[in-house]
Formats: structure tokens, C-alpha cells, sequence
């Protein structure tokens, strides 16, 4: 997690140094680069299902669920620690 932590600290430093881009053209800039990344290590299909699962928890979060966040997420998607077949 403390690796996590230092990358989004990283990216919002990085965020900073584009004040002429919107909120709305960093978040899509983002997703976007987020999507590539998920993609080559986990291929499209699962990449795009973490996607929903994120934005499914953002809404349990929203709506003051309790035991709802994204640290469950990871282990369902981490590949690093996982056997190949």
C-alpha cells in the first residue's frame, strides 16, 4: 500500500504542473492511462471489470456504506502474487 501511496502522491504532483488542463481532461487523461495499464497486465476484459468495480465502490462510498473500499479490490485483481496455470 505505502507503494500505492507514493505513486498517487507522484501523479498529483504531476497533476499540479498542468493548471491549464481541466479537472475534467486530467480525469479522462487518467482513465485513460490507467485503462493501458490494467490492460497489458491483466488483458481488456479484466481491466474493464476493475473499472466497474471502482466505480461501484465510488457509489458505496457515496452512499456511506460501511466495510465498502478499494484495498478489497486489489486482492481480486493483484497479479503479481498469483501462479500461473
Amino acid at each position: 500500500m505505502e507503494n500505492m501511496q507514493l505513486l498517487y502522491e507522484s501523479l498529483e504532483d504531476k497533476l499540479q504542473e498542468c493548471p491549464d488542463t481541466s479537472g475534467a481532461g486530467q480525469a479522462v487523461v487518467l482513465f485513460r492511462l490507467a485503462l493501458e495499464v490494467a490492460s497489458n497486465d491483466l488483458g481488456m476484459a479484466s481491466a474493464v471489470h476493475l473499472m466497474s468495480r471502482l466505480l461501484s465502490t465510488t457509489l458505496g462510498i457515496m452512499s456511506d456504506e460501511e466495510a465498502v473500499g478499494y484495498e478489497e479490490i486489489l486482492h481480486d485483481f493483484e497479479t503479481k502474487n498469483q501462479t500461473p496455470n
